[in-house]
């Protein structure tokens, strides 16, 4: 029987070809994928995830695109999103004619799935393709630094006294603040309620499971007021200990965003008590995230990357003409946050 020839490119459950694809990976220098695989992909599976593949005339995989599925609410309404990753073409096979029939194929089964629009923060090598595919960027993704502490006392005073000044500007959030593992079998989960003015993550606990590492860990801690439960009407914020002394905001519930130039000045002097030294947060620049960090003390970074995105759907096309209005984080994003 005839392999299917490259331009065969097929919409697949990825589980069906699991050995085909991480050798496809690893063939091609990624020797860790197959753990990846195995950690994300069954349980994405369950929640919609989707691949795409080619295979050559000799029945070698050619190439590989996953989509994962995320949900947003949107001014007031239910937009589907799709995060596309781990797209890899073997090397014999590397023209943009290819990968592009690979990216274009996706993108209509996507429409035609119901999705209301795909987004990605790609990499160099992918940028020219998703271009083609009529992916076009609208943002940058920022890395925000907060200064929590320093070790020499000539270096943390300067930093007290610009949390002094940044409290006195906006102020803080009243009442006690508490950590809690995410080890903890009894810490609730907070779900997004979607009450937001912007794009708003619906993140279900497979969320966290899918772009965490290793979650919940010793290095993953909820923070919220003490005594109140997590739930969507309270302030939440997921962090994540990064090597010793940074810290890594993972996760923002609507409330937590809305606040978080008051939030991190409240939980900074905690922060300063675990031992961390900074604490960074990844946002769309500009972004009304990005704005509130940066008016509670948080400073952009230079090393910013591309969020390219294409709409499906009027409201797939609307949302990813509202960059500025995406409160996503690094949990929302493609690739694992490790």
């Amino acid at each position: 029987m005839r392999s299917p020839s490259v331009l065969d490119i097929q919409e697949v459950n990825p589980l069906d070809h699991a050995a085909a694809i991480k050798g496809l990976f690893v063939e091609h220098g990624l020797p860790l994928f197959p753990t990846f695989f195995d950690r994300i992909y069954p349980e994405a599976v369950d929640h919609g995830a989707r691949s795409w593949v080619a295979f050559a005339e000799d029945g070698r995989l050619a190439m590989h695109i996953v989509r994962f599925r995320s949900e947003f609410a949107w001014k007031g309404r239910k937009a589907v999103g799709g995060v596309t990753a781990n797209l890899l073409v073997a090397k014999e096979h590397r023209s943009l004619g290819p990968a592009l029939n690979l990216l274009r194929r996706a993108i209509a089964d996507s429409r035609g799935a119901g999705y209301d629009f795909l987004f990605t923060n790609p990499n160099a090598a992918s940028r020219p393709v998703l271009q083609l595919a009529a992916f076009r960027e609208i943002g940058r993704l920022a890395r925000h630094v907060l200064p929590v502490a320093e070790s020499s006392p000539f270096l943390d005073l300067p930093i007290r006294l610009r949390h002094q000044w940044y409290r006195w500007r906006v102020g803080t959030i009243p009442g006690d603040w508490q950590p809690l593992p995410a080890m903890d079998a009894d810490v609730p989960l907070p779900l997004s309620s979607g009450d937001s003015s912007g794009l708003t993550p619906l993140r279900t606990r497979h969320v966290y499971n899918r772009r965490i590492k290793g979650y919940p860990g010793p290095e993953h801690v909820w923070y919220l007021a003490a005594d109140s439960p997590a739930t969507a009407d309270a302030p939440t914020v997921l962090l994540r200990r990064l090597d010793g002394d940074r810290g890594e905001i993972l996760a923002l519930n609507p409330p937590a965003v809305a606040a978080i130039d008051r939030l991190a000045l409240t939980l900074a002097p905690t922060w300063r008590a675990a031992g961390l030294n900074r604490v960074e947060l990844i946002a769309v620049a500009e972004s009304d995230l990005a704005r509130r960090a940066v008016r509670g003390g948080f400073i952009p970074r230079p090393d910013d990357s591309p969020l390219t995105a294409i709409g499906l759907t009027d409201l797939g096309r609307e949302v990813t003409e509202g960059a500025l209005h995406w409160n996503v984080c690094s949990v929302d994003l493609d690739g694992p946050a490790e």
